[in-house]
């Protein structure tokens, strides 16, 4: 997956399913391996701190699968500097092939990018730069399990030329938010474990370390997989099973 100021792609040493994406760049962004992690804590402060949002006041939000298609169609947003356009079409495709070519180490194939787009085009937004003739400088992909309502970010990769000017925690924060109103539990991405950049913008956000793998990339690299929870997670009723256990003998 590639990242905004580090990038990760959807790194393919393992079968690329809807799960395993992995990123890939020299500034990669994602990616976690067998290890141990911390787990949800109530406690451990604000979710999504940028965005304004606090995790003890997330409410799942309940919608209408009217209100559903209208958060799926496509859209156009802007700042000063940029314009966000979610993905609309075949016509894209190139931009997001030049753009991940010139900035991850390992380009993937097209269709490991159409997986995504095409089945989350909603989820997928690209960044054009204002200032240079709408260049793509910028790139979010990332799709959300309609059963299990998980999110996963794919692939975010920033140009260099636009790296730590803050355009990746804006494409993340773009795709996260449209989760969230879909009613998503959380969100899992995974990450090399030297991509500092991209740790602390993940960090920043509210992401936690929730697994460690080794040798999870095809360069040898491990990866941390991080975790935002958006929802806290049923309380364990030790008593029930320390029952189940005893029941067992």
């Amino acid at each position: 997956m590639a990242h905004a100021e580090h990038v990760h792609g959807p790194n393919c040493s393992h079968d690329h399913h809807e799960h395993h994406h992995h990123d890939h760049s020299h500034d990669h962004a994602h990616g976690v391996p067998h290890g141990h992690v911390h787990g949800p804590n109530c406690n451990h402060g604000p979710l999504f701190p940028a965005m304004g949002l606090n995790f003890k006041e997330y409410e799942k939000p309940m919608i209408s699968k009217q209100e559903a298609h209208k958060l799926k169609q496509q859209e156009q947003l802007e700042d000063d500097d940029f314009i966000y356009v979610s993905y609309s079409g075949e016509t894209q495709m190139k931009l997001i092939q030049d753009l991940c070519s010139a900035n991850l180490s390992e380009p993937y194939s097209v269709f490991t990018y159409r997986y995504f787009v095409n089945n989350w085009p909603y989820l997928t937004y690209l960044a054009m730069d204002k200032k240079n003739k709408n260049e793509c400088v910028g790139l979010i992909v990332a799709q959300l399990k309609e059963k299990s309502l998980s999110g996963y970010i794919a692939m975010l990769v920033v140009d260099k030329s636009q790296r730590r000017k803050g355009l990746g925690t804006k494409l993340v924060s773009l795709s996260i938010k449209k989760m969230i109103k879909l009613g998503a539990n959380y969100v899992m991405l995974e990450t090399e474990v030297d991509n500092h950049g991209a740790l602390k913008l993940y960090e920043k956000l509210g992401f936690i370390k929730d697994y460690q793998y080794r040798n999870y990339y095809l360069n040898g690299n491990g990866a941390f997989r991080l975790k935002l929870f958006l929802s806290k997670p049923e309380p364990i009723n030790t008593f029930n099973k320390f029952q189940q256990f005893q029941a067992g003998f």
